[in-house]
């Protein structure tokens, strides 16, 4: 007698009465290639044409039971995956008239991921991509015709000199806002902007160094006019003076800077990348940051012996964010050790000693220092000879020293001419960069004393620069780089 099912699995498909399907077990494992190279957590798997859905555990595996024979595909979901809007593989699933089959599923691994989204971009392992969506800061709808760029710097030889350039990609926005920017450095590290209906978002720094890809949504104001750029005027404007911003903005962003080990930094900078606002924590480590133009923003929060953070924020008009930031101390007390045979030199992690050796810069040792004391940062850098000290009122109302560089003129090609003028070099310290606005100088002042100076390096523009030091290709000038006792 032919046995008759007792449970009808799909209505649609198997009718009361009719001889049962064999039916068998399927089970499986799912796998993150893509970011953890670890077992999958809770991903929710799918066969779409029987619509069953199971949910794995938390080391990715899944079972389903009683699965009629035949062949299905099999696929999963996980928020992880929606986030970046990247779809899980589908594969085809062959289920046996008894028994089980076992099914192994894995995400897409980083370099399949980018065959797919940029199959016309170069294999070279030394770059990624980034991809996103682009949105109205204010009213949260998708941009499309939007355009994501990222710049960095390259080097080449031209007459026998190695020579710095700006390096770019780009790519459009589709109508819901979604963007893949192929070609992306993983070497060196990026600033991506946004453009869209003639206003900007950004600048965003952005490394590769730790993953091929990243995932980055960006968001622009198109009602807060300092925010409006086209995309000549932003490049020209960060070739003069680093800033993206020639207008206050609308947004505000106030904060507390407090250590991992607990309680709050009253020692701390805090200021948004390529615009004048900054600000000195208070007594309880607050801050506030005024007059930014809405959109994504990079806000980075510096404090002497800390690891530095730069994060990117969504800003919108007329808007105030606040905000919590946690600082690492790198500073270590360490016990004390007894040394036996004679002191070798000690290598210098900063490379200071070894790029003062070659003397492709100029440089200014702490002993130099001494010989001449000055409490003023401004009167102690003078003596570089590449660097000039002058009271301008036109920039500073408070008559206070400003810095400037001798360098050459760079054209929109990235050449330098032979035009010698005086510009405002990019400042660094201890490797974390100031910029290169009117306003670096005062943070750089109020961020170090002279005192605790242990040496400064100065390059100028046409030079060889050390690359991490180097944005002549934006700003048309040198670098000032001093690094601590």
């Amino acid at each position: 007698m032919m046995e008759v099912c007792a449970l009808v699995f799909l209505a649609a498909a198997v009718a009361p009465g009719a001889p049962c399907r064999a039916q068998a077990t399927v089970t499986g494992t799912v796998f993150d290639s893509l970011r953890t190279n670890a077992w999958l957590a809770s991903p929710t798997v799918v066969i779409p044409e029987l619509a069953l859905y199971a949910t794995a555990d938390a080391r990715g595996r899944f079972r389903f039971d009683s699965v009629p024979a035949g062949r299905y595909t099999l696929t999963f979901l996980h928020p992880s995956l929606d986030a970046i809007d990247v779809a899980a593989p589908v594969v085809a699933l062959t289920v046996p008239e008894r028994g089980s089959t076992h099914m192994p599923l894995a995400t897409p691994s980083p370099a399949a991921l980018y065959r797919r989204l940029c199959p016309t971009a170069s294999s070279d392992t030394a770059s990624g991509f980034l991809l996103g969506r682009v949105r109205d800061v204010d009213d949260a709808s998708p941009l499309g015709r939007a355009i994501v760029t990222a710049e960095w710097t390259e080097y080449g030889l031209e007459h026998g000199k190695l020579k710095p350039h700006a390096a770019r990609t780009s790519a459009g926005t589709t109508a819901t806002g979604a963007y893949v920017l192929c070609g992306v450095p993983a070497d060196v590290e990026s600033e991506v902007f946004a453009f869209a209906n003639g206003y900007a978002a950004g600048p965003i720094p952005v490394s590769l160094a730790l993953q091929p890809f990243f995932h980055l949504n960006l968001a622009v104001s198109v009602r807060d006019s300092a925010a409006r750029f086209t995309p000549e005027q932003l490049v020209d404007t960060l070739r003069g003076h680093d800033r993206v911003a020639t207008a206050p903005g609308r947004a505000v962003v106030t904060g507390t800077t407090m250590s991992t080990q607990g309680g709050a930094i009253v020692t701390a900078l805090a200021n948004v990348v390529g615009t004048d606002a900054a600000a000195h924590v208070d007594s309880a480590g607050r801050f506030r940051l005024a007059a930014i133009p809405a959109g994504s923003r990079a806000v980075q929060v510096r404090a002497l012996g800390m690891a530095p953070i730069t994060f990117a924020m969504d800003l919108r008009a007329d808007a105030t964010v606040d905000t919590t930031i946690r600082l690492d101390k790198r500073a270590q007390t360490l016990a004390g050790v007894e040394v036996l045979g004679e002191r070798g030199a000690a290598r210098d992690p900063t490379g200071f000693e070894e790029r003062k050796k070659v003397s492709v810069g100029r440089f200014l040792t702490a002993a130099e220092l001494e010989k001449r004391p000055t409490t003023e940062i401004a009167t102690a850098l003078e003596r570089l000879t590449a660097l000039h000290i002058k009271v301008d009122m036109r920039l500073d109302p408070s008559g206070k020293f400003l810095i400037y560089m001798r360098g050459g003129e760079q054209s929109k090609n990235g050449h330098m001419s032979n035009t010698v003028h005086w510009c405002l070099p990019t400042f660094f310290v201890d490797g974390v960069s100031f910029g290169s606005s009117v306003q670096a100088i005062q943070s750089v002042r109020d961020y170090i004393q002279v005192s605790d100076i242990r040496g400064v390096e100065a390059y100028t523009a046409g030079e060889i620069i050390p690359p991490q030091f180097d944005r002549s290709n934006v700003t048309g000038c040198g670098s000032v780089i001093i690094w601590s006792k």
